[in-house]
């Protein structure tokens, strides 16, 4: 696996494989046609991810603790980016949570040469036991060239207009969800779904 990005194990379609069949034999049906862009759109629906929107900026949230999700992020993005308003530019936030040394690298060399230069990546340690902490962040930042910062807060709350991608530890996506949260019972529009690709709004 000389290329990280590459996807030598695609569970996604595995678990749809055995969903598929599984149906087939309880529906009794003779072929199931599921369309691509159903598969795409579960991406946020069902638990796997969640649109939010704050002042006009968008986010757009996919946690995973492996290699393996970070590359059914990758195989996907030209449909993520395609959700987001274009006006504004792309911003990745990511936090991880502790682990093996190898696992962490091998995730954030795949982002690197992934993203490269595109989008900026913004590596964050954030207010939880399994997080990552800011000395081990700063030293990965250094290492893969990515900017670190243990204050998010400052990034979604400064002047320059942005969309987010918010990836990694799902520790890190609920405490990015629920400090946005914290920030929108501050606004008089407020709208909140919880259906599949739920969609928080605050204007």
């Amino acid at each position: 696996e000389n290329d990280p990005t590459l996807s030598l194990k695609n569970y996604s379609f595995r678990n749809f494989q055995l969903a598929s069949k599984l149906a087939l034999k309880v529906l009794g049906q003779e072929k199931l046609d599921v369309p691509s862009h159903s598969v795409e759109e579960g991406i946020l629906g069902h638990g796997r991810g969640e649109r939010m929107t704050l002042s006009g900026e968008e986010f757009i949230f996919l946690g995973t603790h492996n290699l393996d999700g970070l590359r059914q992020i990758f195989q996907r993005f030209n449909w993520i980016l395609s959700q987001y308003n274009r006006c504004a530019p792309l911003h990745i936030l990511c936090g991880l949570s502790s682990r093996g040394s190898k696992d962490i690298e091998q995730m954030l060399k795949a982002i690197k040469m992934f993203w490269g230069e595109d989008y900026p990546v913004q590596l964050c340690s954030f207010d939880h036991p399994r997080s990552l902490n800011i000395l081990e962040v700063e030293k990965l930042g250094e290492k893969f060239s990515f900017n670190a910062t243990s204050n998010y807060s400052e990034t979604i709350q400064d002047k320059n207009k942005r969309n987010y991608l918010v990836i990694g530890s799902y520790f890190f996506v609920g405490e990015i969800k629920k400090y946005i949260d914290s920030l929108c019972t501050d606004h008089h529009a407020y709208q909140k779904s919880t259906g599949p690709g739920r969609t928080h709004i605050c204007l």
